[in-house]
């Protein structure tokens, strides 16, 4: 699927069906949930689906835990996967050093279990929205770098081009003593 869908996709993970049918339930009417019964499974589903926009996950879970999940995305060489929205979804048996330690390893926000409804809505509804202004502010920012170095006209380089080649080309040179 690709990213000009209709609806927002958002990946829920946690081992517990209820947990998953619940956000699916509550989301389902505003985004597209895809749901997952572990890490792994979510990180299968991640890296080959790129309209995952935000993930909902439970810290603990078989084969993959949340905190293996985050660590898994921070780290990957995709930055999609280091700038995605992660909420973590926690119960009464995570306490605050649990909920410290996934703000630490890259979690954009938490949820307690049992979760209001309308406090899954707000999480969904604000990192939808930050992961796709910061989407276009991304594209944006590429369209200025492009404009900024070539002549959209001819295609031809302009000054800050040859600028930043000439400081390539010098940084090349010193690196390998010389030679060019």
């Amino acid at each position: 699927m690709n990213s000009t869908t209709a609806k927002p996709r958002i990946l829920a993970v946690d081992d517990s069906r209820v947990m998953r049918v619940a956000i699916r339930k509550i989301l389902g009417n505003d985004y597209d949930v895809i749901e997952a019964e572990h890490g792994e499974d979510a990180w299968t589903l991640l890296i080959n689906d790129d309209s995952i926009q935000v993930v909902f996950t439970d810290l603990s879970m078989p084969y993959l835990d949340g905190y293996g999940l985050l660590d898994r995305m921070r780290t990957a060489e995709d930055a999609r996967f280091k700038e995605m929205p992660v909420i973590i979804i926690t119960g009464k048996e995570d306490d605050d050093n649990a909920k410290q330690q996934a703000l630490d390893r890259g979690a954009s926000d938490f949820i307690s279990k049992p979760f209001e409804s309308i406090q899954l809505q707000a999480r969904a509804k604000a990192h939808v929205q930050f992961k796709q202004t910061s989407s276009k502010l991304t594209n944006v920012e590429a369209k200025l770098e492009r404009q900024s170095t070539v002549d959209e006209i001819t295609g031809l380089g302009g000054q800050r081009y040859f600028c930043k080649a000439a400081e390539e080309s010098i940084a090349y040179i010193r690196r390998h003593g010389g030679q060019y």
